[in-house]
């Protein structure tokens, strides 16, 4: 659903397993969807709604499509993904053109891990975070990571205190090239019951 600049509904668009929807450049809308276990969908609307195109990515592994943020003319999407019958997962970055054709992949963490979300920065590369459980039994640790605008990794940090869990929920780009992360003291969270500490940490631009 798209809102005018008066609250009204200006027009609405349908899909099953969205998880997300972010505005690109030339005011086009990329929506991202669950199609199932092993693939997602990516649909590029027109800036009145209209469906101009949808790709469906995947079919080798299991994938969770998790994030998405807007690149220029396309789109970036954060997703895990795990080979079938394995419980080692992967954190993956998937940066698209206008057409939904693939510029770059990269692979960013392997272990038991999820992907939470990922942010444009003005340089027109991304930060993205993750939580990886460091052992069967042991706290999850979150991480922020900053790519360049081909995806090459710049910095990574970590996301909170040192001992106990973490999880980051969001993430923006603040002034002077900084990133901000928000997230809590938690390693699962569930609407309206109480978990952890909030947290706000903002990492410089290099």
């Amino acid at each position: 659903m798209k809102l005018d600049g008066g609250g009204d509904v200006a027009w609405r668009y349908q899909q099953s397993g969205v998880r997300g929807a972010v505005e690109a450049s030339r005011a086009s809308i990329f929506v991202l969807a669950w199609r199932d276990s092993r693939r997602y969908d990516l649909t590029r609307l027109s800036p009145g709604g209209q469906k101009q195109w949808q790709r469906t990515y995947g079919n080798d592994t299991l994938r969770r499509a998790e994030a998405l943020a807007p690149a220029g003319d396309g789109a970036a999407v954060l997703a895990a993904r795990s080979v079938p019958e394995s419980i080692e997962e992967r954190v993956v970055v998937t940066r698209v053109d206008d057409r939904g054709a693939i510029a770059w992949r990269r692979e960013y963490a392997r272990g038991d891990l999820s992907a939470a979300a990922i942010t444009k920065l003005p340089d027109g590369g991304f930060a993205f975070g993750y939580a990886r459980r460091e052992r069967e039994t042991g706290p999850q640790r979150s991480y922020i990571v900053r790519v360049g605008p081909d995806g090459a990794v710049q910095w990574r940090r970590r996301f909170g205190p040192q001992e106990g869990d973490t999880r980051v929920s969001a993430l923006t780009a603040g002034p002077g090239g900084t990133v901000v992360a928000a997230g809590s003291t938690c390693a699962e969270f569930y609407p309206g019951v109480p978990c952890g500490d909030l947290l706000v940490v903002t990492y410089g631009a290099e």
